[in-house]
This record gives structure tokens, C-alpha cells and sequence, in this order.
């Protein structure tokens, strides 16, 4: 949904290649200077959970987890549940 209109100043030989290109492609120009946008400035998103992986996975990088029990490991720590 588009919500904020914003003006935006072009060149004479700007304004034609963006018309050119909006009639080649059967899009408006606004739709080919979003694009543009998104592609070229758009920032990447990571989720939380795949931040929270991603910290895991530095912080154990060095650790030797051959071996472990995590069943056992999991059913010691509910032991110390309330």
C-alpha cells in the first residue's frame, strides 16, 4: 500500500530513459523508481531467531559437541524446574 508521495526532480535525460523504460516494460515510472529503490538501498532484515542461530553458531564455533547426550542433558535441566 502506498502511503507517502514524494516529488523528485529529474533531468531531462533522466525523465526520458525512465519514460522510455516505463513504455518498454508496462510499468509507470513511479513502479520503476521503487524498484530502482528497493534494489539498490534496501536494508536486510535479519529475523531474531535467525540472529540468535547465527550468535549460537559464533559463540560454539569451537566447541566439540561429538559425543553429547542431549537427551540426558535435557532431562538433567528439568530436574531444576519448579
Amino acid at each position: 500500500m502506498l502511503t507517502h508521495r514524494t516529488n523528485v526532480l529529474l533531468s531531462t535525460d533522466e525523465h526520458d530513459l525512465l519514460l522510455m523504460l516505463s513504455k518498454e516494460h508496462g510499468k509507470t515510472m513511479g513502479e520503476l523508481i521503487r524498484h530502482a529503490v528497493k534494489k539498490t538501498y534496501q536494508i536486510k532484515r535479519v529475523s531474531p531467531l535467525a540472529a540468535s542461530f547465527k550468535r549460537i553458531k559464533e559463540i560454539t564455533k569451537n566447541v566439540d559437541t561429538r559425543g553429547i547426550d542431549y537427551r540426558a542433558l535435557a532431562i538433567e535441566g528439568r530436574r531444576y524446574e519448579d
